[in-house]
C-alpha cells in the first residue's frame, strides 16, 4: 500500500515540474524579473513637490527610492536623465501630520499620536508601443502613525516612500508578471 502511495506521489511530482516547464517555457510563468517588451531598455524619472512642509531632500528620496525599485523589478534597465522608453512623473502633493487617538483597549484614555501622510500624484508613460498598460495623474498614498516621542520627521517619512516606490512600481512595471 506505501509503495503505490508513492509511486503515485512521484508520479504527480513529476507531472507538476513537467506543466511549470512547459508554461515558463511558453512565458506565462516568471520566477524573477519583470518581463516588459525587448524593446523596453531605458527608464527616466522626474520628481517635483508642491508642498512647502516636510525634509528638503523628500523629492530626491523619492526619485531615488523609485529608481532603486524600477532596477529591482528590471535590472536590465538603463535610467537615462529625460525620454526614457517609459517615464515617470511623480508630483509630491501632500505631506501632513495629524493627530488622533489610540484605540488601545487597554488604556481608558485615548492616547494621542501622530499619523503622517505623503501623496504622490504620479504619471507613468511609455514610447514603446507595445507597452500597453499606462496611467496618468494617479494617486498613491500611504500613512504611518508614530508615537509623538519616537520616530524623527525624517526616518519616517523616508518610510513611507520607500512604501510609496515599491507600490509605483508594483502598478507600473510588475504589472505584466
Amino acid at each position: 500500500m506505501r509503495l503505490k502511495h508513492t509511486a503515485i506521489n512521484l508520479r504527480n511530482r513529476w507531472y507538476f515540474f513537467c506543466m511549470l516547464s512547459l508554461l515558463y517555457s511558453c512565458g506565462f510563468v516568471f520566477f524573477s524579473d519583470a518581463q516588459l517588451p525587448e524593446a523596453v531598455q531605458t527608464f527616466s524619472i522626474q520628481v517635483y513637490s508642491e508642498i512647502s512642509d516636510g525634509p528638503s531632500d523628500m523629492a530626491q528620496n523619492m526619485m531615488d527610492a523609485l529608481e532603486g525599485n524600477v532596477i529591482r523589478f528590471a535590472p536590465y534597465l538603463t535610467k537615462v536623465e529625460r525620454e526614457g522608453d517609459i517615464h515617470y512623473s511623480c508630483v509630491i502633493k501632500n505631506f501632513s501630520w495629524r493627530t488622533v487617538f489610540s484605540r488601545d483597549k487597554a488604556s481608558i484614555d485615548g492616547k494621542e499620536i501622530e499619523e503622517l501622510t505623503i501623496a504622490v500624484q504620479v504619471s507613468y508613460e511609455s514610447s514603446v508601443e507595445e507597452v500597453a498598460h499606462t496611467f496618468t495623474n494617479k494617486i498613491f498614498s500611504k500613512s504611518k502613525i508614530s508615537d509623538s516621542s519616537s520616530a524623527k520627521e525624517n526616518e519616517l517619512a523616508n518610510e513611507i516612500i520607500q512604501e510609496l516606490a515599491a507600490d509605483i512600481c508594483e502598478r507600473s512595471i510588475n504589472y505584466w508578471e
